[in-house]
């Protein structure tokens, strides 16, 4: 029987928490590499469901599935089509999503559903207030499929019928699946975003034993699960310590700590690059403020219309002030640039200690190959369709 087969199953029927020694993933050749693609969507706003739909359909035994939202019905037509092949199958969306009508087809197949990321009220004890949440909030944004163990898909919006261009990222790794399964296992067992210990602290483990992962290229891979991981403190962390440059494409951005970055940047004669769209301000609108009217040496942007923007973080594409060319990153974000604290004041905000998502961070040294370019072209030509903001 072989390490990947030899699990116990725990809280969740499908997934295997603890492997047959410890904790540990299951060994993979040495000289196995993941081998990833990453696909933009251009205007056909259905292409992203039909890759999700065309891996569902190719799944033969397991499956684990998570979806911000199910309006769209071919998902949950190509989960139930998996299901009446006898694959072992666990589905997980947003608790405020159970209206969706693919909710109700997978509820009336009886496929394992767990609704996720009710609101929350609790003492928070560092402010000393009873604060609460709404459900719209505490935020489902996982996108993603697992495969056989062996293949995920995962795309920054999904299943809710959004007009805009998407990214699809499409992974094979048992390293990666094995990380997605470890986070689909605690959701699907209970532990989501509002999952709080008797201190207020976020219940949720961080289960990713691999944060860096080589490809069949040059291109290195890290993964990083939201809220355990903080996911926006690694972005501000980045644009700190970046050595050319930063362009940024988000539907939205509310975080005082980003903008007082890019600010600090820009004005030491870094080129601070920021595109929104036209949501940009209606959740946050004193946060936003931060980037809008205190950060007058970034350069800003918004989208002349209204369609749904993935988030992307580009740092150092350029060169330096000397001249060298610095390992380019670019992050991929499943929701926008939230901010990183609850509150203002005592105003609850919508954080990313909140969301159950995750970060891909893409990174390549010299000239970068076809995936980092494809989001360098993407958020150039965003930039084609904006205005000054």
């Amino acid at each position: 029987m072989s390490a990947t087969a030899r699990v116990l199953r725990l809280t969740s029927p499908l997934l295997a928490l603890v492997g047959a020694v410890g904790c540990a993933p299951p060994a993979v050749d040495a000289e196995a590499r993941t081998r990833l693609q990453l696909a933009r969507t251009g205007d056909e706003a259905a292409a992203a469901t039909a890759q999700f739909v065309d891996a569902i359909d190719s799944a033969e035994l397991e499956l684990a599935v998570a979806l911000p939202a199910l309006v769209e019905v071919e998902l949950a037509d190509a989960i139930i089509r998996a299901q009446d092949r006898g694959v072992a199958i666990e589905v997980i969306t947003d608790v405020d999503r159970a209206e969706d009508p693919g909710v109700a087809l997978l509820a009336a197949a009886e496929v394992p559903l767990k609704l996720a990321d009710p609101g929350i009220a609790y003492q928070d004890f560092a402010v000393n207030l009873e604060l609460a949440f709404p459900g719209e909030a505490v935020q489902m944004s996982h996108a993603y499929a697992v495969v056989d163990r062996t293949r995920v898909l995962s795309a920054p919006f999904l299943g809710g019928g959004d007009v805009g261009e998407n990214l699809v990222v499409d992974v094979e790794s048992e390293d990666i699946a094995w990380d997605f399964l470890l986070e689909h296992g605690q959701i699907f067992g209970g532990l989501d975003a509002s999952s709080l210990t008797a201190y207020s602290a976020g219940a949720k483990s961080i289960v990713d034993p691999n944060w860096l992962y080589p490809t069949q290229s040059s291109l290195t891979v890290e993964l990083w699960f939201g809220p355990q991981e903080r996911l926006i403190k690694r972005v501000i962390d980045a644009v700190y310590a970046s050595k050319a440059d930063v362009s940024i494409l988000t539907d939205d951005m509310f975080d005082k700590g980003l903008a007082t970055a890019l600010q600090a940047k820009a004005a030491d004669g870094f080129p601070m690059q920021v595109i929104v769209g036209q949501r940009f301000g209606t959740q946050s609108p004193q946060l936003s403020s931060e980037l809008r009217d205190a950060a007058p040496d970034v350069s800003k942007f918004i989208l002349s219309d209204e369609r749904r923007l993935p988030t992307v973080v580009l740092i150092d594409q350029g060169t330096d002030p000397v001249g060298g060319k610095p390992r380019t990153r670019a992050f991929v974000l499943t929701h926008e640039l939230v901010s990183a604290t609850r509150t203002l004041g005592i105003e609850p905000l919508r954080s990313d200690q909140l969301i159950d998502g995750h970060l891909w961070v893409l990174g390549q040294t010299g000239e970068v190959g076809p995936e980092i370019t494809q989001l360098q072209e993407l958020i150039d030509e965003h930039l084609d369709l904006s205005e000054a903001l």
